[in-house]
């Protein structure tokens, strides 16, 4: 007996249908799934619907906030890149820097030349006041060479020459800095770092306010009294608390990374209630102000 295709088809749909299905984890998931419809669910049509989707949908207003959360610290570790300045930058910057100097000098002394040469040729012409003039350059040759062989000899000018630098040695100080150094700027780097340190470094200083006697001039001194004088100080990292302090070719400006950081990511809160946060007043007037209010409510309050 021959069997269809057709016939074997069913059968093979009944053994399925008859067949146990293992319920496993996955199978349960993707039946959930199905059910729920997150996976077939239909598609955004227009920009306006995605908009919404984008305000309503709690859970994609939870992946974008992460997503500027992961991007607001990707962009806080790569701020070191901004913060660094190191010796090889700055000899590179350096470089370049004498590079244009040396092709601009070539450039002026190129055209200086260029400019001179046609004031060098001579005119060609036959009349007789020419001839007199180099008759007279000849003449002023001749003197020139006379004096010339009236020169000290090449022994007294090595004598002279020794003579002044000794002089030059003793009349130089001990402090500045010898030539060399100044073309290849070393000590610039040593100084700017010294000058970040000091002005990262915790400080404590004491003002007197200006009196009314400031307008007699710098002859009169004000006095220091409780009253005019006024303590300020300011935090700040020690030299030995520095991220730089045991290199020798680096400066971390180590204030940027407070002044770069932003306000909305580092804060537990929402970015619209970290915007619409009071900031609460901390000059003296306002406090003068506020003590001002709470006595006259008081006084209205006794009446």
């Amino acid at each position: 007996m021959q069997i269809s295709y057709e016939d074997l088809l069913t059968q093979h749909t009944e053994k399925v249908k008859t067949k146990p299905v293992e319920k496993t984890k996955s199978y349960e998931s993707t039946v959930s799934k199905l059910e729920e419809g997150s996976i077939l669910q239909p598609l955004i049509e227009t920009e306006l619907e995605r908009q919404l989707a984008d305000i309503t949908d709690p859970d994609r207003v939870k992946e974008k906030r992460r997503k500027k959360q992961v991007d607001a610290r990707v962009a806080q570790s790569n701020i070191w890149s901004k913060r660094i300045k190191s010796k090889a930058y700055r000899k590179v910057k350096r470089e370049e820097k004498q590079r244009k100097l040396t092709e601009n000098m070539k450039i002026q002394i190129e055209l200086e030349d260029e400019d001179e040469m046609p004031f060098e040729r001579p005119a060609k012409s036959e009349n007789p006041d020419v001839i007199s003039l180099i008759n007279q350059h000849i003449k002023k040759n001749q003197e020139n060479l006379c004096e010339i062989n009236s020169l000290p000899t090449e022994n007294q000018q090595e004598e002279k020459s020794t003579e002044n630098t000794t002089l030059q040695r003793t009349t130089t100080p001990k402090d500045s800095p010898s030539a060399i150094e100044s073309i290849l700027e070393v000590d610039q780097f040593v100084t700017e770092k010294i000058k970040i340190e000091q002005s990262d470094a915790p400080e404590v200083r004491e003002e007197t306010l200006l009196g009314w006697n400031s307008w007699g001039g710098a002859s009169l001194e004000t006095k220091k009294n409780p009253s005019n004088t006024k303590k300020i100080t300011r935090t700040g990292i020690t030299i030995r608390k520095r991220k730089d302090f045991a290199t020798s070719h680096l400066i971390i400006n180590e204030s940027l990374s407070s002044t770069t950081r932003n306000k909305k990511y580092s804060a537990q809160i929402n970015p619209k209630e970290a915007d619409d946060t009071i900031i609460p007043a901390i000059n003296q007037p306002a406090t003068l102000l506020d003590r001002l209010i709470s006595r006259e409510k008081e006084k209205r309050t006794l009446l």
